[in-house]
């Protein structure tokens, strides 16, 4: 008994048309129709405004984590990190207010610490991983509880 094995050709298609492409604008298109039909300010530009304004955030930590997966990486910490450092911001500007009041120099203040806190604790991260060598994924389970519960500890676990 033998076995022959025969060749056959696989024609590929160049299709002017890829939905691995195109499916996720095509999805977005509607949404967007979706939307507008159910709400008529949906399409405003407050409501844009306050769309943008309310994913900046999540934008920012997804570049972040882009060049961290690219560089062969995994961070699972930065979900608790973001809410840690967004706690002890608003806990430091609720402190100033009695004294210096509502202001711009409050939310400078805050946003000043938050930049030093969240640098802090980056940097920890970055030498816990890099110095300490230590695995990246049980570092970043360690490092998320650290922060849930410091953030715990602080008394203001609802901003979480």
């Amino acid at each position: 008994m033998t076995n022959t094995v025969t060749k056959e050709r696989v024609r590929v298609v160049n299709a002017p048309f890829k939905l691995s492409v195109f499916g996720p604008l095509i999805a977005l298109a509607l949404l967007l129709i979706l939307g507008a039909l159910l709400n008529g300010n949906f399409l405003s530009l407050g409501n844009m405004m306050n769309v943008v304004a309310r994913a900046a955030p999540i934008g920012i930590i997804a570049i972040g984590a882009t060049f961290v997966i690219t560089s062969g990486g995994l961070d699972l910490s930065v979900g608790s990190m973001a809410a840690f450092v967004a706690g002890l911001m608003i806990i430091i500007m609720n402190a100033l207010v009695p004294s210096l009041g509502t202001g711009w120099l409050v939310v400078a203040i805050g946003m000043l610490s938050g930049l030093v806190i969240g640098g802090a604790a980056g940097s920890a991260n970055g030498l816990l991983i890099t110095a300490g060598r230590d695995r990246t994924v049980h570092c970043d389970a360690r490092r998320t509880g650290h922060f849930s519960s410091a953030h715990y500890l602080s008394g203001r676990w609802w901003y979480a």
